[in-house]
């Protein structure tokens, strides 16, 4: 028989403890006095006998209650300590889907076993998370700088543009001749070669 055959007979029995307990308190209250009987009531008539009778019947109920009740207990107490041990089963051969999402393969003596393995895993988790956090940082700035050094290379290149124009020499004599500068003139004659003789 298995453990969990022998906790279903106890429950079993514990239920039908619990039932017939319930049936004899129906019967007890069924005893009392019918409804078609006329109740007598008797003041000071009572006599001695009588009362003793009453009470031992009280005593005998409240005994009766009291064993059922301590068997009760036991029954309960019994399941609960077949339920609740701290020594456990050894681990079966074969791991299922459903052992390893229940977390049953995560016992005492797994966790004793492979402590070092678990915390590796957890270190190689944690720095796997701060890679990629840092991989992402790093990967926005670069975004950033290229922005930047796209935006830069357009200021460089409207700033040469601007500088041809600038330099051109239509330009540069268009500006003379705005500021009256008359020491810088357009050369009249093309330019010509002098050759020096012995050098």
């Amino acid at each position: 028989m298995t453990n969990k055959d022998e906790e279903n007979k106890i429950l079993a029995e514990a239920e039908e403890i619990i039932k017939n307990a319930e049936a004899e308190e129906i019967d007890m209250t069924e005893q009392g006095t019918p409804d078609n009987e006329p109740l007598l009531i008797m003041d000071n008539e009572e006599t001695q006998e009588e009362k003793d009778e009453k009470e031992k019947d009280k005593e005998e109920k409240e005994r009766k209650k009291k064993e059922k009740e301590n068997k009760e207990m036991e029954t309960l107490a019994l399941t609960i300590s077949n339920q609740a041990r701290e020594d456990e089963e050894p681990l079966s051969k074969v791991l299922s889907l459903r052992k390893i999402l229940g977390g049953d393969f995560f016992t005492a003596e797994f966790m004793k076993k492979n402590v070092g393995v678990i915390i590796l895993i957890v270190l190689f988790t944690l720095l796997y998370v701060a890679n990629r956090y840092s991989c992402q940082n790093n990967l926005l700035e670069i975004d950033k700088l290229n922005k930047e050094l796209q935006d830069s290379k357009y200021k460089a290149l409207s700033s040469a543009s601007e500088l041809t124009e600038k330099c051109r020499e239509t330009h540069v004599l268009e500006m003379l001749k705005n500021n009256n500068n008359d020491l810088l003139k357009q050369a009249e004659q093309p330019p010509y070669i002098i050759n020096v003789e012995g050098k």
